[in-house]
């Protein structure tokens, strides 16, 4: 059940004198400087305000510019205290159509919807040049989403603009969505396929996506998604995640979170990326899947508190299907194929590389099997090695795997679907191939089972691992990856 949300920090909103002809045309071939520049931060309107506060620290948006026609560059400054949380104060985003029409004050969205909650955080200000009205009205609600899912944490800090105008796209009923080739995408979209959504993929893992095999092979699935399914695909490569130092991040706040990305940055920052889209392309609506649910809920970056409340321009942000646990979703995901009567390849895996989609042995992938065969899907045929019951087990008993309570509770699930199918005695043959695992699956003692993970030796090398300088860890993981090559 979704937590009532308690009554809005003190904040402020202040009105100011704008014009619909602010944004001015010019060349497209030409870099757009859209830089805050020194002699105008006297003239700030502060869009929001959180908590009282010194608000000592500025981050300031000194450059903001469209270096050609599909990309958008801030560089940004911070003090020194700040900058610890940084591996580079320059957010890129690049566009698979152009973005040089785009009004000024929404092409700065994405980079605030990706430094805001940080400011929040640090109780810093945020000054800018010109941003969306509507978007500095919604941040005050996605901050009171942020705030009432994590308590514990004191949010302040303020959006200073120069000005805050109203933009407006041309009008469209066509809608949007975010989408990784997931199984909670696949799903939002199953459930939406008579609009035929765009599908919005973004990439930000790597340092170099253009040349990055991982990141071509789920362009190229998702591509091959759109064709199947009669839509379109747009492709957003942006380096949101690599500008910050999560780790830092992590250390600073484990009172609060233990995941900046996962935690706190990716549903706002990705969902903030769709910006300039919406008025490039036109769309009037934008999904977001959910990846918990009513029933598995926890403090998560992309909740209906937060998601729910984003919108700028004539746009509005949805998140999607969280009425569905995971393997609702995957009921969803069944029919959806059968229906289409083709294989629709799924990628949830952290691990897999390259052209391998999953690798069928991290605790993500064998309980995501674990749904497929128990509703009846082989998971060969969409983008999984063969189930490997042994290795579950193995895995489960020795405490390799941690659980905590979300994830216990999708184990718990798949036990209840595993006595269903046992009580039913299905006569499904992908089922009934792995009859002797679903039996110990029926009965196992997850409490039990977390106990062990909770005192595994697995669970203490990890935590070293987290300890780690991160050039040693992705040294290690390059050499990995190389020695699985040969």
């Amino acid at each position: 059940m979704v937590a009532e949300r308690p009554a809005a920090a003190p904040c402020a909103v202040a009105s100011a004198t704008t014009s619909t002809n602010s944004v001015r045309s010019r060349p497209p071939t030409v870099p757009r400087p859209l830089a805050l520049a020194s002699e105008v931060r006297d003239c700030m309107v502060t869009a929001f305000e959180g908590k009282p506060g010194m608000n000592a620290a500025r981050i300031i948006a000194d450059d903001v510019r469209l270096i050609d026609r599909y990309t958008l560059e801030v560089a940004f400054s911070c003090p020194p205290r700040l900058s610890r949380f940084f591996f580079e104060k320059r957010f890129r985003a690049r566009y698979s159509v152009p973005i040089d029409t785009v009004p000024e004050p929404l092409l700065i969205i994405p980079f605030l919807a990706n430094i805001l909650p940080f400011a929040w955080l640090l109780d810093a200000s945020v000054e800018v040049g010109t941003v969306d009205a509507v978007f500095a009205d919604s941040i005050q609600r996605v901050r009171a989403g942020f705030q009432t899912l994590y308590p514990a944490l004191l949010l302040g800090g303020s959006l200073d603009a120069r000005e805050i105008v109203p933009t407006h796209a041309p009008e469209s009923a066509r809608t949007a969505m975010l989408f990784s080739g997931g199984l909670d995408s696949v799903v939002t979209y199953a459930l939406h396929a008579d609009e035929h959504p765009l599908l919005i993929t973004v990439g930000s893992t790597a340092e170099n996506l253009e040349t990055d095999e991982t990141w071509e092979a789920m362009r190229s699935d998702v591509e091959a998604f759109a064709r199947v399914s009669n839509t379109s695909n747009l492709i957003v490569l942006s380096n949101l995640r690599r500008m910050f130092n999560a780790r830092a991040l992590d250390t600073h706040f484990r009172h609060a979170f233990t995941n900046w990305w996962g935690g706190i940055q990716h549903g706002f920052g990705m969902t903030g990326l769709a910006a300039p889209l919406s008025n490039a392309v036109g769309f009037s609506r934008l999904y977001i899947a959910s990846t918990l649910s009513r029933t598995v809920s926890h403090p998560w970056g992309s909740d209906p508190l937060i998601d729910d409340e984003i919108a700028w321009s004539d746009l509005r942000v949805r998140h999607d299907a969280y009425d569905l646990n995971r393997h609702q979703k995957i009921a969803v995901f069944a029919k959806y194929r059968e229906q289409l009567g083709t294989d629709l390849p799924l990628r949830v895996c952290d691990h897999a590389h390259g052209p391998v989609r999953n690798c069928g042995r991290c605790e993500k992938c064998c309980r995501t099997m674990t749904g497929l065969v128990l509703h009846g899907v082989d998971p060969t045929g969409v983008g999984f090695p063969p189930l490997s019951n042994a290795h579950i087990v193995r895995q489960l008993e020795r405490g390799a795997w941690e659980l905590p309570r979300g994830t216990r509770s999708y184990w718990t699930d798949l036990q209840s679907l595993a006595q269903s199918a046992i009580r039913a005695a299905s006569p499904d043959p992908i089922t009934a191939a792995h009859q002797e695992y679903l039996e110990w699956l029926a009965q196992a003692d997850f409490e039990d089972l977390r106990r062990r993970a909770d005192r595994s030796l697995y669970r203490r090398v990890r935590y070293l691992w987290g300890l780690l300088p991160r050039g040693v860890v992705r040294a290690l993981e390059q050499a990995r990856r190389a020695i699985g090559r040969t």
